[in-house]
């Protein structure tokens, strides 16, 4: 988490202004490729990766799609 916070700060102080555009795959959780079905009970959900990504990346990523980033 705390490497997401590093990087966008880095962004935001030497890109100000500057469009981002983010990649995510499927490494980004541990272990890779280990995704829960929507259907799953939350506790195995990956809320709590794509939850932070979306909060650091408000600037850049309109409100509107913030469910697009944590889906």
């Amino acid at each position: 988490m705390a490497k997401i916070q590093n990087i966008t700060d880095v962004m935001k102080k030497f890109l100000p202004g500057k469009e981002v555009y983010f990649a995510v795959g499927n490494h980004e959780g541990v272990p890779i490729d280990n995704f829960a079905p929507h259907f799953t009970p939350a506790k195995f959900h990956m809320d709590w990766l794509y939850g932070k990504m979306a909060d650091e990346w408000q600037d850049w990523v309109p409100a509107d799609q913030k469910t697009q980033v944590t889906l």
